[in-house]
């Protein structure tokens, strides 16, 4: 359990996280279609393809995701 019981832990950087809007997002469920839909995000997460996922691979995709940017493509912008 997290120091605030519900399981989840600490952030550390204080951040407010709504882990109800984000479990909602996560394919949980035993069914097919979750099944399929977690396999979608691992080949999302591992865009090399190499069976693994890096930290920084982890890191870029969850936030992504937990942002909903992952519904959007990415947008670089040339500070020069």
């Amino acid at each position: 359990m997290g120091e605030d019981g519900d399981g989840g832990g600490s952030v550390g950087s204080g951040a407010d996280i709504d882990w109800s809007a984000l479990n909602a997002k996560l394919p949980y469920e035993r069914t097919e279609s979750s099944q399929n839909k977690r396999k979608k995000m691992f080949k999302d997460f591992d865009p090399n393809r190499n069976g693994y996922l890096s930290l920084a691979e982890v890191r870029f995709y969850s936030i992504r995701f937990a942002t909903d940017s992952a519904f959007k493509p990415l947008r670089f912008v040339d500070a020069g």
